[in-house]
């Protein structure tokens, strides 16, 4: 028997898989290799996930069963990334047709999909005596050139280094032929700098004396514009007091021609529209006219609030609170409207009676504090102070 059959595998693979696991691993291990599984090799007792963690760090090779549960399995997840991280090298064993993971597509395995369970046993047996003789082959480099490939003897791998190499001496070459060129150009600039830049530096001095002059005259210059502005000012000054009477003047007969007029222009008006507005008592309930925004008008108590206020302009009653104009109709309703100088919205005042032009009807009320328009009867209902 090989002795490289001693090497410890590692059996990663999902819980729903655990039947065809347990035979592959007693397989392997009838034919002398070294084999761990957890369902053989965890103790009763023995912590799980240590025994599991130490499985993966003492194991050569890690051997992973590849289906659709297994590859979305978090537990299956972590142990291929601590194989894949630590070095291992990968058998992965295709059970059923899945999305391999990208991390394993690179590697050699046996696909037992197309086979029988048999020929796959003895095709995992040489795959994995290949992994095992081949003990200088790592694994895993990160190189994602490497692919997945089934039914060949080894795992194949990327030979770029020659290519590499000779890049590497080709790029050294063109660095020392440009290093070459620039130390070149650079001697040629030094040898024909005196025709190439042209001296300017006697010239300099020259330039330095004429600026000296004219920075030293500019005080020379300074008082000439001074002493004609002080000039002017005191000129303006000595002239303002000759032009303060004629200001005077005319102020004086402004301010006197304009408050005269407006005295007594303002005095007339302001004391009429006051004595218009008022409040419609009737003598007999004693209750005041009032109104709201709905056009509704009735009698209640007294308030003082400005829907009890009427403006009395001509012949029109207007309440206050509103802006609406006291209305009438033949059928005795009483309501407010929009103001629009019809004879409905006109009241003749005749001693406490208010009558409707349009209808001829005294404004009349009742203790129910409703309002309305009657025949003329000269009672106190249809009296208003």
């Amino acid at each position: 028997m090989n002795t490289a059959k001693k090497h410890l595998t590692f059996i990663s693979y999902s819980r729903q898989d655990k039947d065809f696991a347990l035979e592959f691993a007693r397989e392997m291990r009838s034919a002398g290799y070294s084999v761990w599984l957890d369902q053989l090799d965890i103790p009763t007792g023995a912590r799980w996930d240590d025994e599991v963690e130490r499985a993966l760090r003492e194991c050569e090779i890690f051997l992973i069963i590849l289906t659709t549960a297994s590859v979305t399995s978090d537990n299956v997840k972590d142990e291929i990334g601590y194989a894949i991280d630590h070095g291992k090298r990968i058998m992965p064993v295709l059970l059923e047709n899945c999305d391999i993971p990208f991390r394993l597509r690179r590697f050699q395995y046996v696909d037992f999909t197309k086979v029988e369970f048999n020929e796959g046993i003895k095709r995992a047996k040489r795959l994995l005596e290949s992994l095992l003789a081949d003990s200088s082959t790592p694994t895993m480099t990160g190189n994602p050139k490497v692919k997945l490939q089934e039914g060949s003897n080894r795992i194949v791998t990327p030979t770029a280094p020659a290519p590499t190499q000779k890049r590497t001496w080709i790029g050294i070459g063109v660095g020392l032929l440009l290093c070459v060129a620039c130390f070149g150009a650079l001697g040629v600039l030094f040898v024909f700098r005196g025709f190439l830049i042209p001296p300017s530096s006697p010239q300099i001095p020259a330039t330095i004396e004429t600026i000296i002059p004219t920075v030293t005259e500019l005080p020379t210059d300074i008082p000439s514009p001074i002493t004609p502005v002080a000039a002017s000012l005191t000129a303006t000054s000595t002239n303002m007091p000759t032009q303060i009477p004629t200001n005077t003047h005319t102020l004086t007969l402004t301010n006197t021609f304009t408050l005269t007029p407006t005295s007594t222009s303002t005095s007339t008006p302001t004391s009429t529209p006051t004595s218009t507005i008022k409040r419609y008592i009737n003598v007999s309930t004693g209750f005041c006219l009032d109104s709201n925004l709905n056009g509704q008008v009735y009698a209640i108590s007294c308030n003082g609030g400005n829907f009890q206020n009427w403006d009395s302009q001509a012949k029109t009653i207007v309440n206050v609170a509103t802006g609406l104009c006291l209305d009438s109709n033949f059928e005795g309703q009483v309501y407010t409207l929009a103001c629009n100088g019809g004879d409905y919205q006109k009241w003749n005042k005749q001693g406490l009676t208010l009558v409707n032009v349009a209808t001829g009807r005294c404004l009349d009320s009742n203790l129910n504090n409703q309002v309305y328009t009657l025949e003329c009867n000269g009672g106190n209902f249809q009296n208003w102070q």
